[in-house]
């Protein structure tokens, strides 16, 4: 599975845009000619046709449920996503996917999950997306992967403010943890399994596990550099940039080739 995407893109770069707040404020326009991996609500993003992502990532197995807000968010999916845009999805829901006609006109890439395996500090886990990889519990962590395995060399990772103990909100009409994106929430259906109180003690502990495991890929990926364009992020295991540097450099480039 999956063999004859390794290192499709060798020695390449690209971007990975989250859904942080940050990225309404940055001109990702200029990124409309690059490698680019969006994430799961990124399909609302004003820019989104404009950037045309060359893949798109949805990886939570809670917006594959049958209910009708998890239906309507992957059709809303389906309906926006570009012909050609690679979609990366859970290997668990293929058969459903398929059943449902879902992406029919797109390549999609399962990634296969193996609920047994985590990322480990000896580092005896597999990232390669030709075989089980352990559970993702951020759906950045599948564009990384996967980018990693095209043999993508430089990955700049954009709206990614990893921020969620710091910007806890409940409220008395939704009383379950809110994440905070560049989007209104009343944008993003509101799916059940996304929508359930959790308690903060659990935000802490999987938020502890999404650091670790980007520390864990980095040492992973040692001759892959990664750089995080996210301002005010709390991922700081990657090295930060400016956007505008970065982005200039991307033009500069482009003039002095004509």
């Amino acid at each position: 599975m999956n063999q004859g995407l390794k290192d499709t893109h060798k020695g390449e770069r690209c971007f990975i845009l989250g859904t942080g707040p940050s990225i309404k404020n940055q001109d990702i326009t200029l990124l409309k000619n690059e490698q680019t991996f969006a994430v799961a609500g990124f399909y609302l993003h004003h820019d989104y046709d404009i950037i045309h992502p060359k893949f798109f990532c949805i990886i939570d197995v809670a917006c594959f449920g049958e209910d009708k807000e998890s239906k309507k968010f992957i059709e809303n999916i389906a309906k926006k996503v570009h012909e050609d845009t690679s979609v990366i999805l859970p290997f668990s829901f293929k058969n459903a996917i398929e059943k449902r006609g879902l992406f029919a006109k797109n390549k999609k890439i399962y990634l296969s999950q193996n609920s047994r395996s985590t990322f480990r500090e000896n580092g005896h886990f597999n990232i390669d997306i030709d075989k089980q990889i352990p559970v993702l519990v951020n759906v950045v962590f599948s564009a990384m992967i996967t980018a990693n395995y095209m043999g993508f060399k430089t990955m700049y990772l954009l709206g990614v403010e990893h921020d969620w103990l710091a910007k806890r909100s409940c409220t008395p009409e939704a009383n379950y943890f809110q994440d905070q994106h560049f989007y209104e929430e009343d944008e993003f259906p509101k799916i059940p399994l996304l929508t359930t109180f959790v308690p903060y003690e659990k935000i802490c502990i999987s938020a502890t596990l999404a650091y670790k495991t980007h520390r864990l890929l980095k040492q992973k990926m040692p001759d892959v550099q990664i750089f995080n364009l996210t301002p005010g992020s709390y991922l700081d295991v990657f090295p930060f940039q400016r956007y505008e540097d970065v982005a200039k450099g991307l033009n500069d480039n482009k003039d002095s080739h004509g």
